[in-house]
């Protein structure tokens, strides 16, 4: 288990579901559907959003909205920049030592472009990293009981807890 908890209580989720109608999908399989609410309640930033429009997300407070931390000064960044054009024109000549400058020269990358932000793993808005984080947890324990989460085919803001239904039914 994780440090955000239990989300949702597993046997109370599939007792709901076993006793929603069977429907079929678009695929043509039957399922089971159970309402738990919608993005804006179940969330932790309570947002909708798409990645090409993210505007109504706030910045990374620890980043700024870059996704990196800088640790390293100027001068090492400078410096392992000045490292790794020099590999890379080594490699031009000497095709040989392919595994040895390829090692090095993304260890100088590292340095050179910083650090990933842990607060919002790099995407430059924490909102949206705890969004991710929430939807792992969340699938996590579903699938432990065979459920999954789905989006509302009229309304993607509506979140359903399925379960497929075997032949037996």
């Amino acid at each position: 288990m994780n440090a955000m908890g239990a989300i949702f209580d597993t046997s109370a989720l599939l007792e709901r579901v076993a006793k929603e109608p069977v429907q079929w999908d678009n695929a043509g399989q039957p399922v089971r559907q159970y309402f738990i609410g919608s993005v804006f309640s179940l969330l932790p930033s309570g947002k909708y959003y798409t990645p090409w429009a993210w505007g109504n997300l706030a910045t990374c407070p620890a980043c700024g909205g870059t996704g990196q931390l800088y640790r390293h000064s100027r001068r090492v960044r400078k410096r392992a920049l000045r490292r790794a054009i020099r590999l890379m024109r080594m490699f031009r000549t000497r095709p040989k030592k392919w595994a040895k400058m390829v090692k090095a020269r993304t260890r100088a990358d590292g340095i050179a472009s910083g650090l990933t932000c842990p607060r919002c793993a790099g995407l430059g808005s924490h909102e949206a990293a705890d969004d991710a984080r929430w939807y792992a947890q969340a699938e996590l324990e579903l699938a432990a009981v065979r459920l999954c989460l789905v989006a509302g085919e009229g309304d993607p803001c509506d979140l359903f807890v399925a379960q497929l239904v075997d032949d037996d039914w």
